[in-house]
């Protein structure tokens, strides 16, 4: 049974929690595309002590694949067993917090990179509704302006050199930022369909992720070197070099499915254990590459385009799975060749019928 924990977390204790690789951002969460802007209003709530919003863990002691480095942050791996706090929601407060308390710089999936080290506080700012922290000094108040990096670190030429009135702003600014209470709430125990569901609901408006996803993170298994990402991307590359590129992830899955299962529905899919999945990835892709042959030579289809439908591979590639690879007999070639034209033209008499019934 999963429960729900509520609480708050200080910040100057969340961020040794991520650099001590204890939070996780698990791999089905989008990319990081904050600004440094951004990061820097977001600083500025949390001294004037605004509310932030929460973070949401699943806290668990399974591994997913993760995210491990954003740009120059580098999270270390927790031991085997360890339980570890999956950010759900908060991915993109909880890196620009770190990034700019400590003055990295991200690089983007595009390669483009975004230097957190510049920004500022204001310690006596001339407007009390200006903003305290910002990416630009201000052009008359030189010692008045602290490197965010400093205030976190409490050390630093700018820092040291602050006295008097600057030197209690400083003190007084800086115990804001690392006493501040930011809420949390974390998902214990939780499968991981569970964990998923949640996710999609608070970051996508309902938008589920895909079973592919989520696969992706339930599969993920570095001691055997298994990242369902990686294996599917050099299938599909194969899969393209022969002209059947439109063999997707979604026909992959069910393949498995049904290879272990005899069903190939969401939720069967998602039920299946990551030990049974990870040793059989490796027969359905035999499998689909030799129907895949099987169709371009006895069928005489060149492209996986010219298939009434891409999935009409997959009781082929099962068939192969059944013989161990070995060629059908001359029956169960014929058998073969009455199933496949039988079900395309079934396909192309029902999309010719659809057509008129719209039209008409």
């Amino acid at each position: 049974m999963s429960y729900v924990e509520s609480g708050t977390q200080k910040l100057r204790n969340l961020i040794p929690e991520v650099e001590n690789g204890q939070i996780k951002i698990p791999q089905f969460q989008r990319d990081f595309v904050w600004t440094v802007h951004k990061a820097a209003e977001l600083i500025d709530s949390v001294i004037r002590g605004f509310p932030i919003g929460s973070l949401i863990y699943w806290r668990t002691a399974d591994r997913l694949r993760e995210v491990r480095d954003l740009g120059r942050l580098e999270f270390p791996i927790a031991s085997d067993g360890e339980r570890v706090s999956y950010v759900l929601d908060g991915q993109q407060r909880l890196t620009s917090l770190l990034a700019a308390l400590e003055g990295q710089t991200v690089t983007l999936r595009d390669g483009s990179q975004r230097d957190f080290s510049s920004i500022l506080v204001h310690l006596n700012p001339t407007d009390e509704d200006a903003p305290i922290v910002r990416t630009d000094p201000p052009d008359d108040v030189a010692p008045a302006c602290l490197p965010l990096t400093e205030l976190w670190s409490r050390k630093g030429t700018a820092f040291d050199s602050c006295e008097g009135d600057l030197r209690l702003t400083r003190d007084d600014l800086s115990d804001r930022l690392r006493t501040y209470d930011i809420p949390k709430v974390t998902l214990n125990e939780a499968e991981l369909s569970e964990a998923t569901e949640v996710f999609s609901r608070i970051n996508t408006g309902g938008q589920e992720l895909s079973v592919f996803e989520i696969m992706v993170a339930k599969t993920y298994d570095p001691e055997q070197e298994f990242d369902l990402v990686e294996r599917y991307d050099e299938l599909a590359g194969e899969l393209l070099d022969v002209g059947f590129g439109t063999i997707d992830a979604a026909t992959m899955l069910q393949l498995v499915a049904l290879m272990l299962r005899d069903d190939c529905k969401k939720r069967t899919i998602l039920d299946l254990g990551p030990d049974e999945f990870i040793e059989t990835w490796s027969l359905a892709t035999s499998s689909v590459k030799s129907a895949v042959d099987y169709v371009r030579e006895s069928f005489r289809i060149p492209v996986s385009r010219l298939l009434p439908y891409v999935s009409l591979v997959v009781p082929i590639a099962l068939f192969f799975h059944g013989t161990q690879g070995k060629p059908p007999t001359k029956l169960q070639a014929k058998l073969l060749s009455d199933f496949f034209w039988k079900a395309a033209w079934s396909q192309r008499y029902s999309s010719s019928s659809d057509t008129r019934l719209s039209q008409d």
